[in-house]
């Protein structure tokens, strides 16, 4: 069977939207670690706007809802919710388009800690977050998102002093966290509280 013919143009157009798409993603990863990760959070900002900038140009959904949900945990850290809410809100839009539970997942814990932080795990908008994230858990994979959302889970039962609960997620937790020393960590202060 024969093939269309691509035109060159159309050859050159692809190649530059590819190109714009690893400088995208550069920007996206580096921005991520600088801010974070705490090496550098105004640079990484910057870098984290700018993927957003160039990911929005070539349509990344995937790209853009990380760019925004790292946004949002950036400005969750430093303690701007209002900001940290809107970036989140962003990425969950991109999330739910591309099918990327594992973000989504991710952006739903981050929203569960903006509430909790602002106001309480008793409240309707958090329980709201807890039973989105509860109907996700079962389409991610992803040992290290899973770790983070179960310690999440239980540290809002122990909120809400729901002893059996914080136990349930904990006792899941404990074997997917040993071996990794940040998340050992976060586990063990659950178990403790």
């Amino acid at each position: 069977p024969s093939q269309k013919p691509v035109s060159a143009g159309s050859a050159v157009n692809n190649i530059s939207k590819s190109s714009k798409r690893m400088e995208g993603w550069k920007n996206l990863i580096s921005g991520t670690i600088d801010a974070i990760r705490g090496v550098d959070f105004d640079e990484g900002i910057s870098h984290l706007n700018d993927s957003i900038k160039i990911l929005c140009e070539v349509d990344d959904i995937i790209g853009l809802g990380i760019a925004y949900g790292n946004l949002g945990e950036c400005y969750l850290k430093k303690g701007e919710f209002l900001l940290a809410q809107s970036y989140l809100e962003c990425g969950e839009t991109y999330t739910i388009l591309s099918n990327d539970c594992a973000t989504h997942l991710e952006i739903l814990r981050n929203k569960l800690l903006v509430v909790m932080s602002e106001n309480h795990a008793f409240d309707i908008t958090a329980e709201k977050i807890e039973d989105e994230m509860l109907l996700l858990l079962n389409k991610v994979t992803d040992k290290t998102e899973l770790m983070q959302v179960y310690n999440t889970l239980a540290t809002a039962s122990i909120y809400k002093y729901n002893k059996e609960k914080a136990k349930e997620y904990l006792e899941i937790v404990t074997d997917m966290t040993e071996g990794n020393l940040e998340y050992e960590l976060y586990t063990c202060i659950n178990t403790a509280a």
